[in-house]
């Protein structure tokens, strides 16, 4: 399934918006009372409110997975590289050796076991992490790692041990799940699907400051299509709406060129949670049959 830039339109279309940050955002039009802005960081801390609950998480992660990997199983040692301008993407969530979070992964990983069989590929994983820092684009070039041995086949091997699958999970949830439902309570977001999404988006799209394909521009131009957030008394749904076609049409047609081919493949898991909202699975507790996209006929029980 391949696309071009005949999406293009789509980006004007839903009134994309140039803002400097998504807190900036937030700084001038949506988090009106300090004392509510520090009270939604300490309970983000903790684990707030409407965080996802165990079954949630599992749920949305599965889906994730689904995406990521075409299974509802956690696929710890995947390895590919897309060509999508990120370098050999792997693991259970697309850790990628050109944006930084393959590295943290393998750092990790020799932190717990020094002269593990990662271990060789650090120094070559560190001049790509410190080129990307210096050029402030994603790395995809792996011709380093390629004359050290073979990545993909050894990150597979390492996935049969524990520990390395323990450092996987607790990498996503560092970079990827609080991230995403910090982000959530700062929106007022209190629905587990508008959660999930969330958490998808940062997943796919990154977390970086200042990337019109990141999930901070994705949210400032969904709050600026609302007129607002949830925690300035938009309608939730509304603004998920929002986001889901904001992030649609980023998929189409995405700013970073190297991504577009791939990226455009994936619009599709925005498809299936427009199909979750038109079923009114917004508290994930049914199980997600997938239909009409690349992973048709899927279940996530």
């Amino acid at each position: 399934m391949k696309r071009n830039s005949r999406h293009l339109i789509s980006l004007v279309l839903l009134g994309m918006v140039t803002l400097s940050s998504f807190s900036d955002y937030f700084s001038m039009s949506t988090v009106t009372a300090k004392a509510d802005t520090v009270n939604s960081t300490i309970l983000a801390e903790k684990g707030g409110t409407y965080w996802l609950t165990k079954e949630q998480k599992h749920r949305a992660e599965e889906l994730t997975s689904v995406f990521e990997n075409s299974t509802t199983e956690l696929d710890y040692a995947y390895g590919e590289n897309l060509g999508d301008g990120r370098g050999i993407t792997c693991g259970r969530a697309g850790f990628c050796t050109g944006t930084g979070d393959a590295i943290l992964v393998v750092k990790k990983y020799m932190d717990k076991k020094p002269g593990n069989i990662l271990s060789k590929y650090l120094p070559a994983l560190t001049e790509l992490e410190n080129n990307r820092i210096q050029t402030k684009h994603d790395q995809e070039d792996v011709s380093s790692l390629d004359k050290i041995g073979n990545f993909i086949s050894d990150w597979a091997i390492a996935a049969k041990d524990p520990d390395f699958r323990a450092i996987q999970d607790s990498v996503v949830d560092e970079l990827y799940y609080i991230p995403s439902a910090k982000k959530a309570d700062l929106l007022g977001l209190k629905l587990p699907l508008s959660r999930a999404e969330l958490y998808d988006a940062i997943i796919q799209h990154g977390n970086e400051q200042n990337d019109l394909d990141s999930i901070d521009s994705l949210i400032a131009r969904a709050t600026e299509m609302s007129g607002g957030t949830p925690r300035s008394n938009v309608d939730e749904k509304v603004w998920l709406d929002n986001f889901l076609n904001i992030r649609k049409a980023c998929l189409s047609y995405c700013y970073k060129e190297g991504s577009r081919e791939e990226w455009a493949d994936s619009f599709g898991r925005v498809d299936v949670f427009k199909k979750l909202v038109k079923d009114e699975n917004y508290y994930l507790d049914k199980p997600i049959t997938i239909e009409g996209t690349s992973w048709d006929g899927m279940v996530v029980p």
